[in-house]
């Protein structure tokens, strides 16, 4: 497998990625803080096909991909609601939603100041919700952890 950044593996991206990530959400949870925690987690299955297939042509790469996608995505619904807002991240809309969310929001519970390079920067701390397309509101600390769990429990089974 090649190596990203000095990431070797999907354990090493687990590890230098996704719970430096987690660990900055928990303490500060922010728009960006989420972000970077969902987009992560969502994009821990490619690092997992990547290292079980690391012959793989780009083709069957490709549908080793689609087809643990879909079983992930079966086992752990919350993972198709951190595609929609790593998708929401990247792209500003999401065109294909896999969680079904119909829309977000947030509720500020505090507000941070820095200065970097002498302007100041603000970020809003907030609780922060998705609501389903089935009209189910759900606080976004309970799917990170649902994934999360999920995630923890099946990495060391894909990847051992």
């Amino acid at each position: 497998m090649q190596t990203v950044l000095g990431i070797h593996n999907a354990h090493h991206y687990w590890q230098e990625v996704v719970e430096p990530n987690a660990i900055e959400y928990e303490r500060t949870k922010t728009a960006r803080s989420a972000f970077n925690l969902a987009t992560c987690l969502w994009h821990l299955q490619e690092w997992v096909v990547v290292q079980l297939n690391p012959d793989a042509d780009k083709t069957t790469l490709k549908d080793k991909k689609k087809s643990f996608r879909l079983e992930l995505l079966q086992e752990c619904p919350e993972l198709g609601i951190l595609h929609d807002i790593a998708t929401a991240h990247k792209h500003a809309v999401v065109s294909t939603p896999n969680g079904k969310v119909a829309s977000s929001d947030s509720q500020i519970t505090g507000v941070h100041f820095s200065f970097i390079g002498g302007n100041p920067v603000t970020e809003h701390e907030s609780m922060l919700f998705v609501t389903l397309e089935n009209g189910s509101r759900l606080a976004l600390d309970e799917v990170f952890g649902a994934a999360i769990n999920y995630l923890k429990y099946n990495l060391p089974i894909w990847c051992a």
